[in-house]
């Protein structure tokens, strides 16, 4: 909380731990910040607002020079990168059906050609 992009005058930035995955803004609007003695609870809600927004605002994706999304796909030593591949492009051609009317995706980076056994020649 209080991490950029924020007022210049931020005055605290705090790290909260939350269990399960927390989804909507109600969600991290509803995550207990103080509990008094007598049990009257302080929630996110009561001293501010909770926002959905990027994780890190260092970076930004582009595609022929409009906004886009940008997502990196980094694989552990040993991972099959050819199956990893056609799961992804699987996936993305899945996804595309819950896009909305005029949206699209692009994968423009693709490194499987380099490690694609070449075909036997007779």
């Amino acid at each position: 909380m209080g991490a950029a992009p924020t007022p210049k005058d931020q005055e605290f930035t705090n790290t909260v731990s939350a269990p399960g995955r927390l989804v909507t803004t109600e969600e991290f609007e509803d995550i207990i910040v103080r509990q008094t003695a007598t049990g009257a609870v302080v929630r996110i809600r009561d001293i501010g607002r909770a926002e959905l927004g990027s994780q890190d605002y260092n970076s930004f994706g582009r595609l022929n020079g409009k906004p886009s999304g940008a997502m990196a796909v980094y694989l552990l030593p040993g991972a099959n990168q050819l199956r990893a591949s056609e799961t992804i492009y699987e996936t993305m051609e899945r996804a595309k059906e819950l896009f909305p009317p005029g949206m699209d995706y692009n994968i423009v980076y693709d490194t499987t050609p380099a490690v694609e056994p070449r075909s036997t020649r007779s």
